[in-house]
């Protein structure tokens, strides 16, 4: 991560230390202030914070996240205990939801980010375990594509065969584990 918004010499000024990088990237994103207010706060051009914020989001996505969001592994399997225990509800070792994040579009493809609402946006699909841990997100699909489609195209699907996957009887009836719950939501 660290490597990502690293400062470069420049033969103009100091570079801005990454400890300041870091803070004007998280200011951005944990506030609604335009790049221009951000980087008067931090003493930069707007395009520099603008760049600061992209590198560190690059730098999120490329290190942290994949360390962080993964499928649970085979001896993982206390979520589902513990899904059962609190809701009585077996073999669960996720909740999938899917929600509309608000975006600007691009000119060209308009229609495919206006949802069924009628307001542009991104599909963002998420699978939490129990206590609320993520452990899978997708956000690379317009608006206006079928939650089976987003589905059926994520990491997730692709990678159904490699959950759990166990026997168990419930009620005189065998069932298959690695069940997920859906959801639909909106911000």
């Amino acid at each position: 991560m660290g490597r990502a918004l690293r400062p470069q010499q420049v033969t103009v000024r100091a570079p801005l230390p990454l400890e300041m990088r870091v803070a004007l990237a998280l200011h951005k994103l944990g506030g609604c202030a335009e790049y221009g207010v951000v980087a008067e706060r931090f003493g930069v051009h707007k395009s520099t914070a603008k760049k600061f914020v992209y590198a560190f989001c690059r730098g999120v996505v490329s290190s942290v996240i994949r360390g962080l969001v993964r499928a649970p592994t085979p001896d993982e399997r206390a979520a589902a205990r513990r899904f059962e225990r609190a809701h009585r509800l077996p073999q669960v070792m996720g909740c999938v939801a899917r929600t509309h994040v608000p975006v600007s579009p691009p000119t060209d493809g308009h229609g495919d980010f206006v949802n069924a609402e009628g307001w542009t946006s991104h599909v963002l699909q998420a699978v939490v375990d129990d206590e609320y841990r993520f452990w899978n997100i997708n956000c690379k699909f317009p608006g206006r594509t079928h939650d089976a489609n987003v589905l059926r195209q994520s990491t997730l699907f692709e990678k159904a065969q490699e959950l759990p996957k166990s026997l168990r009887e419930i009620q005189g009836k065998s069932v298959r584990s690695s069940s997920l719950v859906t959801q639909h939501t909106h911000f």
